[in-house]
């Protein structure tokens, strides 16, 4: 890091270093967001021998309880999988209200979107330049 003058900090060079730091935390723990990328992590999750399924059996069109013979029991354990994967909460009762696969792309999709809504790097950014400006 560049310091400019007797000892203080060059706050443009650490908002540029804060950025980019900000940046490859985002690319490391990004999770999932598009269709596809969303329905191949689920593919991932229902492949587990505790499903007993293929992924050739999970397309977006596939009826969670008809075609991949979900019960309570599976809808719990895909929560959880969710859960993990995706950094986000859904509960299995909400997961067991949704009728196909594109259902449940769509309300994670919505959920990871909510969430990095949230994350908001340059006020991040801001806030660091206020402490080293203080």
């Amino acid at each position: 890091m560049t310091l400019s003058g007797a000892g203080t900090v060059d706050p443009s060079e650490v908002l540029a270093r804060v950025n980019a730091q900000a940046e490859q935390v985002y690319k490391l723990f990004r999770h999932p967001s598009t269709t596809e990328e969303i329905l191949l992590e689920i593919q991932r999750i229902l492949i587990d021998p505790l499903f007993d399924l293929s992924s050739d059996q999970i397309t977006l069109n596939s009826k969670l309880e008809e075609n991949l013979r979900l019960d309570r029991s599976k809808h719990t354990i895909l929560a959880i999988g969710i859960e993990v994967r995706f950094g986000i909460e859904i509960s299995d009762n909400e997961v067991q209200s949704l009728i196909t696969v594109s259902d449940l792309v769509s309300c994670i999709q919505g959920k990871v979107e909510a969430k990095a809504s949230r994350l908001d790097y340059q006020s991040a950014s801001k806030r660091m330049l206020q402490f080293f400006d203080s």
